[in-house]
C-alpha cells in the first residue's frame, strides 16, 4: 500500500516500505488492478526499504526489479535485504541485529530527508 500511496501522491518525500509486497495483491474480490512495480515510475519519493531474505512471500528477483526501476526513474533508493530473516522480522527477539539496523536506517534517512 505505502508503494502506491506514493505513487499518487508527490508530495511524500520519504517512503519506508517493511517487507511490502511489490506484485499486485488478489482477494476474495479478484486480483487487484495495480502492481506496485508496475507504478514505480510515478514514485517520487526517496525509498529505503528493509526485506527478509528468507521471506518466501516476497521474491527477492521482485525486490532487486523494484530498486532498479526506482533507480532507472531517478529516485533514491535503498532496498536492504536481510540474510536469511522471514516476514516480519523487525522487531522480534530473534532478529534483534537486524532489527536494530533497520531501525537505524529507518532513523538516518528521517533525520536527512524530513528533519
Amino acid at each position: 500500500m505505502a508503494y502506491l500511496f506514493a505513487a499518487r501522491h508527490p508530495e511524500v518525500k520519504l517512503l519506508i516500505p517493511f517487507y511490502g509486497h511489490l506484485t499486485a495483491w488478489s482477494g476474495p474480490d479478484g486480483n487487484k488492478p495495480y502492481s506496485p512495480l508496475e507504478e514505480a515510475s510515478k514514485i517520487q519519493a526517496r525509498v529505503l526499504g528493509s526485506y527478509g531474505g528468507g521471506d518466501d512471500g516476497i521474491p527477492l528477483s521482485d525486490v532487486s526489479q523494484m530498486e532498479e526501476r526506482l533507480k532507472a526513474a531517478g529516485r533514491t533508493v535503498e532496498l536492504k535485504v536481510y540474510d536469511a530473516a522471514p516476514h516480519c522480522f523487525f522487531r522480534t527477539p530473534e532478529w534483534e541485529t537486524a532489527s536494530n539496523d533497520a531501525w537505524g536506517r529507518v532513523l538516518r534517512a528521517l533525520r536527512e530527508t524530513v528533519a
